[in-house]
């Protein structure tokens, strides 16, 4: 009995940008599903906050707020990160909303938003990884 195994090259050389191409759509995946979440949680006056949300990539602007005019002091940073992701907010409040003060309770919408899906990431990532082999294997 004789076993015959044929690879194509083509497809084997591409595996590499493949099983890249899937991390980034599970990273992209899973931070959106984050601030499609948080959005629908976030506390709601002028709409201003849940319109702020949004997913921030590598080499983006960062989602820091100067409470002082543009020094490095006093910056605050709502957000959470997905990998090479982050979810987040640059309003002055968004802290405030989030983790509460001395005199307003917190309301948080993020935080939950992050734990509810965070488990998605690794799950996206093994169904993308094992799919693009699969297709490379073919």
């Amino acid at each position: 009995m004789s076993v015959s195994v044929t690879i194509d090259a083509k497809k084997l050389m591409a595996l590499p940008g493949a099983i890249a191409k899937a991390r980034e759509q599970a990273l992209e995946d899973t931070a959106g599903k984050i601030d499609r979440d948080a959005k629908r949680s976030a506390p709601v006056d002028t709409g201003r906050l849940r319109s702020s949300l949004h997913v921030e990539r590598p080499g983006e602007t960062s989602y820091a707020y100067s409470w002082n005019g543009g020094s490095d002091e006093g910056k605050i940073e709502v957000t959470v990160g997905v990998g090479e992701r982050a979810v987040g907010s640059n309003v002055e409040y968004a802290a405030a909303q989030e983790f509460g003060t001395m005199r307003n309770r917190a309301r948080p919408y993020l935080i939950p938003a992050y734990h509810k899906n965070r488990h998605l990431l690794k799950e996206r990532m093994i169904k993308r990884t094992n799919d693009a082999i699969r297709k490379a294997t073919k």
